[in-house]
């Protein structure tokens, strides 16, 4: 079973792409759990 997390996050756009964008302060120090986490999570896609 997968473990959710709760991680603020603000969608932006940016012409024709957009996506989520985090604080670092908001995500783990560990850098590979942080990459897990950030690879894990939904893109902005249409």
């Amino acid at each position: 079973m997968y473990k959710t997390l709760r991680i603020p996050c603000v969608i932006m756009r940016g012409g024709t792409s957009r996506g989520p964008y985090f604080l670092a302060s908001d995500l783990p120090k560990d850098s590979r759990e942080r990459d897990e986490i950030l690879m894990s999570c939904p893109r902005g896609s249409r």
